[in-house]
């Protein structure tokens, strides 16, 4: 058998088990089990997700069930899976698109029919769920669970005759057969009936199994009103059955919800039943947060299972993107990971060749100091997770790079670097995952980016005859922009990359443009945005003239982004826009250019930039006459690809024009359009945020790949420098954190690291709760978060440096007359932040001018930016209809 093969009975096996009181740990172990063997293969991610679906984790489920769907678009369960984790999370709506996408395909009707039952119930009421399940029934009056989920709705409308009626004609088995019990004890239990139900439960049950189902999961919830209806169900259970051990890992979840958790680590004692029991997990990891061991001598196996768990389950999760149960774990990992002690008495002894015990053993002689033993261990641990997934042994592998470097050892850093690249393997995982894992292990960027672009000179050999080649190009050009101290690292990347992407694309023969009224025809080739509340660029596309200009916009998901953004064909900004609209999601990229180029266009306008593999596959065919890039993390660099880039003279000095292929507009003020915000929003309170009231409060909350090493050491700088000031920070490593901290003289409890929260407005709200924002270096915040803090009245200063995005800071400074909070060394950007801090009238009047400026500002007014990129539009279609080439010119003020 083949470790697929293998991996593909575990992941049957896990599944069969999901969601089971007996075995749902094992269940799990045994699906990741299965995606570190076979980490390609679709059902190892579907059953990881059920898994942490069933055991009441959707929003990690989620992430797990799109990737089975990235691995096998046309799986089915893991759709049918992925609606249930979206109505968990409240986001009915998207689940119920799911459902109708998968309508032409389910792999179980029923199953299908039942979720969306549900799924409509929550969009639409009770009326229309029932027409549904009747209709449903109509068609296939054989199939139980719909018998099922019409008794529920029905006693839910109050109609509990009928609903008794549609139980009595399931003629079930096995799972079905105890729903339908389930079912009828529920009604009899809301009906006030409790002894007839508990003698209705012996007389179906005499093994009690009922009654275990009551208490996990419950049928109502784990809410305190159900603890005596719950503790009732189990004594009777009990009764039956009194050597059932399960019983008592339920028993010692319902003592912790009392709060007797001394009675529930003794009872835990009594057998070792709790060690496959997620309440067994729950509470051993409860005893470890009270720094002790469990109550039962654990065996080593059993110890390095649940750490292995405990490890992928941190490294898998984005802390913004997780539950509060899932959190607890995660910080109870932290707080298990900084004790040597316990971290040694769980790996124990063993000297087989395991990647997580040579990772631990790595962490731990790394805890002082790195040291020829840790990378020993770590070059081990590099070998062995080759073996296994190099996907989540990466996570592994930053985080022991942020505990190296926040003990200042950065030529250790660049050792284990360079020894954990040196596989293909590894280096082609890092080079397509390095983005997405920074945003769960940030503060390494500029570590990450060095060692990258020490070995960039591989990526041409090993992609050249990949299938998945153009995503390999996408995460490298992704992570270079992003993390790239130099602009000369990434326009070597871009060199290359092109090469690679025009061994497949050649130029589509041009039609005439279409337009037969006069008008100009523009495309903008856009993604829908599903990942923002509030786009600017489609707000700016609302304010076009369309009486002079044909607008159409081509709207996609790229595929490096599909797991989080599910595609809208009209995102709500647009929905009452008159231009056009067109989906091109889903397509090849050949056929994206076949259809703009049925349009016939005088210009097409990319505003995605080159990270998303599509984007340079599109625009090298050229299905447009005259092509131009203008915002997304668009940048210079694609040698005659794109005929022009819009910015500022900020953004692109005047010496960009003799080292770039592609003519340069610059638009007066600020290039960026503003976002559609909200006339106020109200700081959030700090005692909701437990912040000091009267501290100076510094805000360094930015995406988190963008806190780099450098932010951080000149953060702790100004922190050292003010001494009553506190300051807030995106999910990062707490350990790193305190150690970092510490280094610079500063109490870690002056730090506050808040999770992400669900809308921008709640995210500008916490904003207004800071008295100065601190930029990031060398990436800026541009727009998005700029523009939140312009809206909360908060002062940004920014470090300008030589590579394009970080000036970022400065051009939206600038246009708001704030050139005096931007600085050219770190250096000013320190003494700055404390004359700030220092000086409270001078900080009142900066407020005072950013909020004139809100109202006076040509950055603040997208219908004026409008004009100016019209102007830009008009003049290079009618320089290019006279046959006239790409010349760069400044766009002048009205």
């Amino acid at each position: 058998m083949t470790s697929t093969d293998y991996a593909a009975a575990l992941a049957a096996q896990a599944e069969m088990q999901a969601g089971r009181e007996e075995g749902g740990a094992l269940a799990m172990f045994n699906a990741q089990l299965a995606c570190v063997l076979a980490p390609g293969l679709a059902a190892a991610h579907r059953a990881v997700g059920l898994c942490a679906l069933r055991a009441g984790f959707p929003r990690f489920a989620q992430l797990e069930l799109s990737c089975a769907l990235d691995l096998d678009s046309g799986d089915g369960m893991a759709s049918l899976h992925l609606a249930e984790a979206k109505m968990a999370m409240r986001n009915n709506g998207e689940a119920l698109a799911v459902l109708d996408g998968l309508a032409a395909r389910p792999s179980d009707r029923a199953a299908w029919a039942v979720v969306r039952a549900e799924a409509l119930r929550r969009v639409e009421g009770d009326g229309p769920s029932l027409a549904f399940l009747q209709a449903e029934l109509a068609c296939a009056p054989d199939l139980p669970g719909l018998h099922l989920r019409l008794a529920e709705t029905l006693e839910r409308v109050g109609r509990r005759d009928e609903a008794l009626d549609q139980l009595t004609r399931v003629d079930g088995h096995g799972d079905e057969a105890a729903e339908v019990r389930r079912l009828s004890l529920d009604m009899s239990f809301r009906a006030g009936a409790a002894a007839a139900a508990l003698a209705m439960m012996r007389q179906a049950d005499e093994t009690g199994r009922s009654c275990r189902s009551l208490v996990v999961p419950p049928a109502v919830g784990w809410g305190a009103a159900n603890l005596t209806r719950m503790r009732q169900a189990l004594e009777q259970a009990r009764c039956w059955n009194p050597e059932a051990g399960e019983l008592d890992a339920m028993e010692s979840r319902l003592l912790v919800m009392e709060g007797r958790v001394d009675e529930a680590r003794a009872l835990l004692g009594r057998g070792e039943a709790w060690l496959s029991s997620q309440a067994g997990l729950d509470l051993g990891l409860l005893c470890l947060a009270e720094g002790v061991m469990p109550p039962l001598p654990l065996p080593v196996g059993v110890c390095r299972s649940h750490l292995s768990i405990l490890l992928v389950q941190r490294q898998r999760a984005a802390p913004g993107d997780i539950d509060l149960a899932f959190a607890a774990r995660r910080r109870l990992l932290d707080r298990v990971l900084a004790r040597p002690d316990l971290l040694a008495r769980w790996v124990g002894a063993g000297t087989d060749p395991d990647p997580l015990r040579c990772w631990v053993l790595a962490y731990l002689e790394s805890l002082d100091g790195l040291g020829d033993t840790a990378l020993a261990h770590h070059r081990r641990f590099a070998a062995q997770a080759v073996e296994t997934e190099p996907g989540d042994m990466l996570g592994a592998h930053l985080a022991l790079c942020s505990l190296v470097q926040s003990q200042g050892d950065e030529r250790g850093v660049d050792l284990l670097w360079d020894q954990y690249l040196a596989d293909d393997r590894h280096y082609i995982m890092a080079v397509t995952k390095t983005f997405a894992v920074l945003g769960r292990y940030p503060g390494g960027g500029e570590t990450v980016a060095a060692a990258l672009s020490r070995q960039a000179h591989r990526l041409p050999a090993l992609t050249r005859s990949r299938a998945d080649g153009a995503a390999i190009w996408g995460g490298a050009l992704l992570a270079a922009a992003f993390l790239a101290g130099d602009d000369g690292h990434f326009d070597s990347l871009t060199t290359d990359a092109l090469a690679f992407f025009r061994a497949g694309a050649a130029p589509l023969p041009l039609l005439p443009a279409q337009a037969g009224d006069g008008r100009l025809r523009l495309g903008y080739v856009m993604t829908d945005f599903q990942h923002q509340d509030l786009p600017p660029e489609q707000h700016a596309i609302t304010f076009h003239d369309l009486s002079r200009f044909d607008v159409r916009v081509y709207t996609f998901t790229p595929e490096a982004a599909a797991h989080v953004r599910p595609h809208r064909p009209r995102p709500p900004t647009l929905a009452a826009w008159p231009g056009q609209v067109v989906s091109i999601d889903r397509l090849p990229a050949a056929a994206m250019a076949d259809r703009i180029a049925a349009d016939g266009l005088d210009l097409l306008v990319d505003s995605v930039g080159w990270w998303a593999e599509e984007i340079p596959q599109v625009f090298l065919r050229r299905p447009a006459p005259v092509q131009a890039t203008w915002l997304g993390l668009g940048r210079p660099g694609l040698t005659g690809v794109m005929d022009y880039i819009v910015g500022n003279e900020i953004l692109f000095d005047r010496h960009y024009d003799d080292r770039y292929s592609e003519a340069f507009i610059r638009l007066p003020g600020s290039y960026i359009p503003p976002k559609p915000l909200p006339a106020a929003v109200p700081a959030m309170p700090r005692r909701l945020l437990g912040l000091p009231e009267r501290a100076f409060v510094f805000l360094g909350y930015h995406q988190a790949m963008k806190v780099t090493w450098r932010s951080l050491r000149l953060w702790m700088e100004i922190l050292a420098r003010t001494p009553d000031s506190r300051l807030v920070l995106p999910p990062l490593d707490r350990l790193m954190v305190t150690r970092l901290a510490e280094r610079a003289g500063v109490d870690p409890h002056r730090l506050y690291v808040f999770d992400w929260v669900g809308t921008e407005l709640e995210n500008m709200s916490r904003i207004g709760a800071a008295d100065l924002y601190l930029d990031t270096v060398p990436f800026n915040s541009a727009g998005l978060t700029g523009y939140d803090a312009i809206a909360m009245n908060v002062p940004r200063i920014s470090l300008c440096g030589d590579n394009l995005y970080s000036r970022f800071g400065h051009v939206l400074s600038a246009a708001m007359g704030l050139d005096d909070l931007v600085c050219r060394t770190e250096n000013d950007y320190i003494q700055l932040a404390v004359r700030l801090h220092d000086d409270p009238d001078l900080l009142a009047v900066i407020r005072q001018r950013m909020a004139a400026a809100r109202e006076t500002s040509r950055a603040m007014a997208p219908d004026a930016l409008m004009r100016a990129v019209e102007t830009a539009w008009e003049r290079i279609i009618l320089r290019h209809r006279r046959g006239l080439p790409a010349i760069g010119f400044d766009v002048p003020p009205e």
